[in-house]
């Protein structure tokens, strides 16, 4: 049985093991659903760890494309209406930042730092590393040097390998770093150090002050360990059949899984569309 009487005005989805099938694309069937919530004046937000050029594709599918529609990209480190170079709140890191992690990883066996801006990946390394392959293969966009940043906000840095030297290099630095940056780990290839103020969570709690809502009025939808606080906020949080185990406790609902269009089945049935 559904709370339908909560005032939902603003809809929050996550994107991979979400929104996106098992090939991490859109199926017909969300799309459909999605722009029908669109049609009767809800707001539509993409809440995502990828930068914006890296998930833009969804939004031209989706019709989310414009000034009075908005992203909350990089876990939280962006929050900004879907058109390029606007910013609602930025919560970037530094070169220094990236300069820094890579001396800390200098001890560790073939770990490779990134910084992702919302339009391209930089990497130093004349060889790509398995993991940086992965991501970029993922998002489809493009990446370059240090040489060639041009100073556009950097949302997050990522450090990446092998899961094993990866576990290492969190075991021995977690407590420094957890003092200075945000620590995610939703991949055991990848460590993400985001800006102490980012989050998918807090990232909505500024886009619902801008846009004069209460948490009351968001609905939000995810699977998996940075989408924690966005559900936490939400008035009304779903996890997917295929979350973590701890998202399924803590979620007011329960949808399908990513693979059998859990996110269309669950908004179909609850708003009647």
């Amino acid at each position: 049985m559904y709370d339908t009487m909560r005032p939902i005005k603003l809809i929050a989805f996550d994107l991979d093991g979400t929104l996106l099938d098992g090939n991490r694309e859109l199926s017909k069937e969300n799309i459909n659903s999605i722009k029908k919530l669109s049609d009767r004046g809800f707001q539509i937000v993409i809440c995502t760890g990828r930068p914006y050029q890296g998930f833009k594709r969804f939004l031209v599918d989706l019709d989310l494309i414009g000034k009075n529609n908005y992203s909350i990209t990089n876990t939280g480190s962006i929050i900004k209406p879907n058109v390029e170079s606007e910013y609602i709140k930025l919560n970037a890191l530094t070169v220094e930042d990236y300069s820094k992690l890579i001396n800390l990883t200098k001890p560790f066996k073939d770990l490779q730092v990134a910084f992702y801006t919302d339009s391209k990946l930089y990497n130093d390394n004349i060889i790509y590393n398995e993991a940086f392959i992965h991501d970029q293969k993922i998002l489809k966009m493009e990446s370059g040097k240090l040489k060639e940043y041009n100073n556009e906000p950097i949302c997050r840095i990522n450090i990446m390998g092998k899961k094993e030297e990866i576990d290492r290099f969190e075991n021995y630095n977690y407590q420094r770093l957890s003092k200075e940056y945000k620590l995610m780990r939703n991949e055991t290839f990848s460590l993400e150090i985001l800006n102490k103020n980012s989050g998918k969570g807090q990232g909505l709690v500024t886009l619902c002050k801008y846009l004069k809502l209460k948490r009351e009025n968001v609905m939000a939808f995810g699977d998996n360990i940075n989408d924690i606080e966005m559900l936490d906020f939400a008035g009304v949080s779903v996890a997917m059949g295929n979350a973590k185990e701890i998202l399924k406790r803590k979620s007011d609902y329960l949808t399908d899984s990513n693979l059998n269009n859990g996110v269309s089945k669950f908004i179909n049935k609850y708003f009647e569309l």
